[in-house]
């Protein structure tokens, strides 16, 4: 239940990450007669249908709702710059869906079991049923066609679990490690070596630090990958209790007190954080190896003239959403 709770967050999310939608690779294709395109957007032999993309900006339209509430779409908004915003997020999200799809037939990793494929149809009538009669007009969708794009979404949802799963797990101690500090940072030259001379001549290094350092005066707590290299190399090689001499990097200089070396808690909290980057990392590889891969294509003319479901006059209230339905029926 995890992964799966895991995967619908991170690809409902991931478009403002690490996605570029409509221009993987720089193989750009964009048609602005409809008449000359059987999709709106398509991405290698994966080819979106109005209808769907319907389906998408309509369930947009309610993230949106939920994370900001109804009255976004009052007039004291910018109404076309926020149904701009919702389109690009759409066309993101399918995008990427397409992308990890197609990664998944190039890997023969996309054939679907007979149970499978029972619980996309059961999604598919399910949504269709709650999908209230203005939903059904604003998407113009049928049952069959979100079977098809049920399937193209719950084998992305599975490459990316698997992708996730085959994560080294492994964090080492020294590389999860976060230390308690006190940071002394100077730009200039002469004014560090005054604070390394006051600082070796027996004043404070809280002294020193609250009147040279440009930066935060006070304990803080940080790990790897936080100061540059050089910094890093030595700082982290100090014992409890122990300051650095005057450290050289990236035209900045830092003397450091070292208050611990190891922060049990955040240490552990860091390790988690590490595992969920390597995570978003394998999700991002294959993102970015999708460049030069698959030709990529929109329609423009439907994006720019694309309506956002506006819900008056719909009586009707939909409890559940185009992913949570699948939820409810395949679980990973």
């Amino acid at each position: 239940m995890k992964k799966k709770k895991l995967f619908f967050g991170a690809l409902l999310l991931a478009f403002t990450l690490v996605l570029s939608a409509c221009s993987i690779g720089g193989k750009r294709v964009v048609f602005s007669d409809p008449v000359r395109v059987q999709s709106v957007l398509t991405v290698g032999n994966l080819r979106c249908p109005k209808e769907e993309a319907y389906v998408y900006l309509l369930n947009y339209r309610s993230l949106y709702d939920n994370i900001m509430g109804l009255s976004i779409w009052d007039n004291s908004f910018d109404l076309k710059r926020l149904s701009s915003s919702v389109k690009v997020s759409v066309k993101d999200m399918i995008a990427e869906t397409y992308v990890l799809s197609m990664d998944a037939k190039d890997k023969e990793t996309d054939s679907l079991s007979e149970l499978e494929e029972k619980g996309i149809e059961d999604s598919a009538k399910d949504y269709y049923s709650l999908m209230s009669e203005k939903e059904k007009e604003y998407c113009g969708v049928s049952e069959a066609q979100l079977v098809e794009a049920y399937k193209k979404f719950y084998i992305a949802q599975r490459n990316c679990n698997a992708l996730m799963a085959a994560v080294d797990q492994e964090v080492s101690e020294d590389e999860a490690r976060v230390i308690d500090a006190e940071v002394i940072v100077i730009s200039d030259a002469d004014v560090a070596s005054k604070a390394s001379t006051a600082i070796n001549t027996g004043k404070s290094f809280e002294e020193v630090m609250n009147l040279y350092s440009e930066g935060t005066k006070g304990q803080i707590s940080f790990g790897r990958n936080t100061y540059p290299k050089e910094a890093e190399e030595v700082i982290f090689r100090l014992e409890n209790n122990e300051t650095s001499g005057l450290i050289t990097a990236d035209g900045k200089y830092y003397i450091v007190k070292c208050l611990s070396k190891y922060n049990a808690a955040l240490s552990d909290e860091n390790k988690n954080k590490i595992l969920e980057e390597r995570k978003v990392s394998a999700i991002r590889n294959v993102i970015e190896e999708s460049k030069g891969k698959y030709v990529t294509a929109e329609d423009t003319e439907f994006w720019d003239s694309a309506l956002i479901f506006s819900g008056e006059g719909d009586t009707e209230k939909k409890r559940d959403s185009f992913f949570s339905v699948l939820q409810k029926h395949l679980v990973i």
